[in-house]
């Protein structure tokens, strides 16, 4: 299935980066998401299509404000924000010849707002990462304050204009441009370099083509029953149960007979979907319903099917043992997942770590 990348960005944006997109010519579908202010994020992007599962946003805030609102998110999610190429080409720009350029008479809030001085940004000897700093400073900032910055730096620009300290607003953020255009002021809107952008959307492309690959990951799930005397009957009905939870779900399941039970082979992607992501296993419950028997389940997630098989089988051994007696998963990396019943599942590492590995060797014990 081919890519298709979400853009969240403003109707103030929509030439640049349609333009840009059409320059960078990617080989990828995109579409563009607007809103008009940071408040109208959240349910813009409750909204993006499920099969959009890697989204670049017109700046750190943007993106920082999706992710504490919805911090369970499974997509990828890149700002691009300014560069510094973009902010040089800028004051470049505006420093035209003949034209002495004061920078006390400019606030730049692209850069106040990641705590940088502008002369010192722009003449200084340190080399900070424009990207970096307003990355840092959004990630150290509370849902609030960052949908409420918008309007705390409008307020600023407004304030400096109304004392006559400025004669020129820098900014970052379309929805400030707007009001000071419409106030008629001078603003000038800091855009990033395309060759930023193209950076940005290669890393958010690879990114999702690699979560891709590993929702195909190889996965086995083994389900086995406890029964006193002839299974035979049991096994029958857990089979059409078990082709009723496939049709119903519409997974990709295979499902073979074992000698106390089933083996169905599937992908990290459907183990993901059926136990909502490690937290709960919808299977066991639908089966455990609908028969009056034992019903263990549990999950593998291999390198490949051998090493998916094996700790399959052992996962399935987990919910006999107390305090679990709900199904468990097993991960590539030996971590144990479960129980997959309270939402609340553990996470331990069934792995010999090198420090359990060194350690004994000092007294002469044993790792084990």
């Amino acid at each position: 299935m081919a890519i298709e990348l979400g853009i969240i960005g403003t109707e103030y944006l929509r030439d640049f980066i349609e333009s840009a997109m059409k320059r960078l010519n990617l080989g990828v579908k995109h579409t563009l998401y607007t809103y008009e202010s940071f408040s109208d994020l959240a349910d813009l992007y409750h909204h993006i299509p499920a099969r959009i599962t890697g989204i670049i946003t017109s700046g750190s805030f943007p993106s920082r404000i999706i992710l504490k609102t919805y911090p369970s998110t499974k997509r990828i999610i890149r700002p691009f924000n300014n560069d510094n190429a973009g902010i040089y080409k800028l004051f470049l720009k505006l420093s035209r010849p003949g034209h002495c350029l004061n920078l006390s008479l400019i606030y730049a809030d692209i850069l106040e707002a990641s705590g940088l001085d502008l002369e010192e940004f722009l003449y200084g000897e340190s080399e900070t990462s424009y990207p970096e700093a307003i990355d840092r400073y959004t990630a150290s900032q509370s849902l609030e304050s960052l949908l409420n910055a918008e309007q705390r730096l409008l307020d600023q620009h407004l304030k400096l204009w109304r004392e006559n300290k400025i004669d020129l607003s820098v900014t970052r953020f379309s929805y400030i441009a707007t009001q000071l255009e419409k106030a008629g002021l001078n603003v000038q809107f800091a855009y990033p370099s395309v060759s930023y952008l193209r950076k940005v959307c290669l890393e958010t492309i690879q990114a999702m083509r690699i979560n891709d690959l590993r929702g195909k990951q190889v996965a086995v799930v083994q389900i086995t029953v406890k029964n006193e005397g002839d299974i035979t009957h049991d096994l029958h009905n857990l089979l059409l149960s078990l082709k009723r939870f496939n049709t119903v779900n519409q997974l990709d399941f295979l499902i073979r007979p074992t000698p106390l039970g089933f083996e169905v082979l599937t992908s990290r992607q459907v183990v993901g979907h059926i136990t909502n992501e490690y937290t709960s296993c919808q299977l066991q419950s639908f089966l455990q319903h609908r028969h009056d028997f034992s019903i263990f389940v549990g999950y593998g997630i291999g390198e490949d099917m051998y090493q998916a098989r094996i700790i399959a089988v052992d996962a399935n051994r987990e919910p006999a043992r107390p305090p679990y007696a709900a199904c468990c998963l097993i991960t590539e990396r030996a971590e144990l997942i479960g129980p997959l019943r309270s939402g609340l599942p553990l996470v331990v590492s069934r792995a010999v770590s090198d420090a359990i590995q060194v350690a004994p060797q000092k007294p002469g014990l044993s790792s084990l």
